[in-house]
C-alpha cells in the first residue's frame, strides 16, 4: 500500500468526521492494560506503529527527506502489514464491544490516549532530525514489531519493593 493510501486508511473515519459513529468502547477498559502483559506488549506495538505513521506523516512535508522516509516506511509497512492486522484485531477485541469490524485506527489511538501529531513525542528533536534517521530506524530491531510480538516472552506483573518489616536489617544506603 503507498504511504498516502496507507496515511488515508489510518485516518479514513476518523472520530472527527460528522457522519462517523464510534464503536463503543468497553468502559472498564480504556488506557493502557498495566494488569494483562499480553495487552499491555500489543498496546505499545501499536503506539510504535501509530509513531511511525505520523513521523512518515511529517517527514512527507520536508523536500529534502520525503522521498527516503516515503520509501522507508512504505518497505515497513509492508513487512509488518500483518502484525499491525493482529494488533489491531487484538486491541479492538479488548477495548470495544464490537470487535475489530467497525475499529478503525484512530479509535484506538484515542483509547490509548495516542497524538495525532508527533511535534509533542519529538521534544527537543527537530523535525528534520527525526526524518534524517527515520529510515535507519525503521530498519532498526525496535520497530521488526512482528518479531517483537512473537519472540517477547510476557513479562510478570510489576512487583514493588516492601519496606523492610521489624525483624529485617534495614539496607544500607548506596553511599554506606
Amino acid at each position: 500500500m503507498a504511504l498516502g493510501a496507507h496515511l488515508a486508511h489510518a485516518a479514513a473515519a476518523s472520530p472527527q468526521d460528522a457522519d462517523y459513529l464510534p464503536p463503543k468502547r468497553v468502559a472498564a477498559r480504556s488506557g493502557y492494560a498495566m494488569d494483562r502483559p499480553e495487552i499491555l506488549l500489543r498496546q505499545r506495538l501499536f503506539g510504535l506503529a501509530h509513531g511511525a505513521t505520523l513521523l512518515a506523516t511529517g517527514c512527507q512535508k520536508l523536500p529534502d527527506h520525503a522521498d527516503a522516509s516515503k520509501k522507508a516506511y512504505v518497505d515497513w509497512h509492508r513487512r509488518q502489514k500483518a502484525t499491525i492486522k493482529i494488533l489491531i484485531r487484538d486491541l479492538a477485541h479488548y477495548h470495544f464491544d464490537s470487535g475489530p469490524g467497525r475499529v478503525q485506527w484512530m479509535d484506538l489511538a484515542q483509547t490509548l490516549g495516542l497524538k495525532d501529531s508527533i511535534a509533542p513525542a519529538l521534544r527537543e528533536v527537530s523535525l528534520e532530525d527525526a526524518c534524517a534517521t527515520f529510515p535507519q530506524a525503521l530498519a532498526s530491531p525496535r520497530y521488526a514489531l512482528d518479531k517483537l510480538l512473537n519472540d517477547a516472552s510476557v513479562p510478570p506483573a510489576p512487583t514493588f519493593a516492601t519496606p523492610p518489616t521489624r525483624n529485617e536489617p534495614d539496607r544500607p544506603k548506596p553511599s554506606q
